[in-house]
């Protein structure tokens, strides 16, 4: 639950208390009603909403999650959800393994990123160190040349650079078809 979500509720419990504590700390005015019982606090939820987008210090880094901060994780099957931090070991486990996001974007960028990769993994072959050595052995990969703004394929034949290699150029260009151009330069080439 987030701060805003945690104020509205106790507002709307009637939980003031809690409220004026809140405000207190973050220098919040509000206008009380003292002639109702119990006591009732005025303030704008709009003027509420800004002030917590304005002065609510945002975690910069997923590093920086504090309690109830919101983020974004990708499940098993590549979809994106939302969850407040709870500090969990399980929590601790997926960022450390790249799977906790700040933003929506962030999450569903790298989901579809993953994809992209295994789908041109499919296609890909694992050479092994006797298949390196011989320069009889065609090895392909792909690139994006960034003076001309082109996908290319090329051949290797001893020089490994590229995350995956193919057997030939038909099955880079499988792997580029599978996925579409523009996703595989993005997300499997990483050129905005």
């Amino acid at each position: 639950m987030t701060n805003l979500e945690w104020l509205k509720e106790k507002l709307r419990n009637n939980e003031l208390s809690e409220v004026f504590k809140w405000f207190k700390e973050h220098n919040i005015k509000g206008i009380v009603d003292n002639s109702t019982s119990p006591a009732t606090i005025m303030i704008d939820s709009n003027y509420l909403d800004i002030y917590l987008s304005e002065h609510v210090e945002k975690p910069k880094t997923v590093w920086d999650l504090k309690i109830n901060d919101k983020y974004y994780i990708i499940y098993c099957d590549g979809a994106v959800f939302c969850r407040n931090w709870d500090n969990s070991n399980n929590e601790i486990r997926y960022r450390s393994q790249g799977n906790v996001f700040l933003t929506e974007e962030e999450a569903k960028f790298e989901a579809r990123r993953r994809e992209v990769y295994m789908i041109a993994k499919k296609y890909s072959h694992k050479f092994n160190s006797k298949e390196w050595s011989d320069v009889k052995i065609g090895k392909w990969a792909p690139y994006y040349c960034m003076i001309d703004g082109e996908l290319k394929i090329v051949e290797s034949l001893s020089i490994k650079e590229a995350l995956l290699y193919f057997k030939s150029k038909d099955d880079v260009e499988k792997a580029i078809n599978e996925v579409g151009k523009e996703d595989f330069i993005k997300y499997y080439l990483g050129v905005d």
